[in-house]
């Protein structure tokens, strides 16, 4: 399977909210297995190690050489081979608090720029980074409750 914006988008499972703290599940075309976290720092960490792991989208702090040398990192688009979650899979996938799917289509300056869906009648989100994703979200939870 290759990355691209079509299958790269995250579905983030809320399924706790404990103190004003989030848990729950992420699940995904780009995940073997779904991810667990315990709060809202916790999902942006491992969220970035998949970022990371996958290079995509790639981070534009990375160093770029223009000369012959070996190459360690993936390729722009991942290749990725395994198993992976199904799309079914993906879109079955709800939490019991709150649902979103996240789409980060580039990371520039050190953080995430995408949109997030929260899967109803409203128009997705921009945000241009990690910090206004948390804003985003913490205000949408609010209006849950």
């Amino acid at each position: 399977m290759k990355l691209n914006h079509n299958n790269s988008a995250l579905r983030i499972c809320i399924d706790t909210i404990e103190h004003g703290i989030i848990s729950g599940r992420v699940f995904g075309q780009r995940l073997a297995e779904p991810l667990f976290f315990s709060d809202i720092s916790d999902l942006l960490l491992q969220i970035d190690e998949v970022l990371n792991a996958q290079d995509y989208p790639r981070a534009f702090q990375r160093k770029r050489s223009f000369s012959a040398v070996e190459k360690t990192q993936a390729p722009a688009l991942a290749e990725l081979s395994g198993h992976f979650m199904d799309i079914e899979t993906v879109q079955s996938a709800f939490g019991a608090v709150a649902t979103h799917s996240i789409n980060i289509i580039s990371r520039q300056n050190t953080s995430w720029q995408g949109s997030i869906d929260w899967l109803d009648e409203t128009a997705p989100t921009n945000f241009k980074s990690a910090l206004e994703y948390i804003r985003i979200v913490n205000n949408e939870l609010r209006n849950c409750k």
